[in-house]
């Protein structure tokens, strides 16, 4: 092989077929082209060389310009002039995939099968924590539940008491003729409920009015009248039993 024949050179296309620069003496070369010869020449090759062997070996025919490089390549894959260095390449990658396909066919037909699909547990529920714990901080202060409402007061049991309201004028405690008033008698269930009266001073006597109820109530209702005016104090007892105060009021 001439030893100063170098690479291809390597010209604007566009520029040649528009004829605005001669072709280059070796006629255009495409870039793909132009690599290859790059390829051999760092190797040792001498591409014009290859070319016209490949043109002899083809009957003397020359080889079209856009064919030259691949006819070189194929001429040199023949063993024409034959470039050691890259058969050895080539020849290490048959090896290399000979091995790969060796080691693949032997590995077991199971190793190649599809993993189970994975099946999900629903994890169990835990109610969240009143609070997180923080290293050095204090536990937050829980307020107390609110203690139930205790239940209205009563009168103890045994105990008589008495009251008597002005329905006409509520929170009055005198009574004018005509007013309603009502009293509520509290003591022992299912007793009699009596009376002993003094109007201004003078006994009025004294009279039953009934019996107190399963839960130990009576009530009277009524409305105050001409004969009624004056001073009265009143002692109500229940089942003999007489209440802690007296009825004192004033009808005008």
């Amino acid at each position: 092989m001439a030893d100063d024949a170098g690479p291809i050179e390597v010209v604007d296309v566009a520029a040649v077929l528009a004829g605005v620069i001669p072709p280059p003496p070796g006629g255009l070369v495409w870039e793909e082209e132009a690599e290859y010869t790059r390829i051999l020449g760092e190797l040792g090759g001498d591409i014009e060389e290859l070319i016209r062997a490949a043109e002899e070996d083809e009957g003397a025919e020359p080889v079209p310009p856009g064919d030259q490089v691949e006819a070189a390549l194929a001429y040199d894959d023949d063993g024409g002039a034959a470039d050691y260095e890259l058969d050895g390449a080539r020849t290490a990658a048959d090896e290399a995939d000979g091995q790969v396909e060796a080691a693949s066919a032997a590995v077991p037909g199971e190793a190649w099968q599809d993993p189970p699909p994975m099946e999900w547990a629903a994890a169990p529920w835990w109610p969240p924590p009143a609070y997180i714990a923080i290293p050095g901080m204090p536990a937050p202060l829980v307020p107390a539940p609110a203690p139930a409402p205790a239940p209205a007061p009563g009168p103890a049991p045994g105990l008589v008491t008495v009251a008597i309201v002005n329905q006409t004028r509520p929170g009055a405690t005198d009574f004018y003729v005509g007013d309603s008033w009502e009293v509520t008698v509290h003591g022992p269930a299912n007793q009699e409920v009596r009376i002993h009266a003094w109007q201004d001073g003078q006994d009025r006597g004294e009279a039953s009015l009934g019996y107190t109820h399963s839960g130990g109530e009576f009530r009277l209702e009524g409305s105050m009248s001409e004969e009624h005016r004056g001073s009265w104090f009143e002692v109500w007892t229940v089942g003999g039993t007489a209440a802690v105060a007296p009825l004192s009021f004033e009808v005008i």
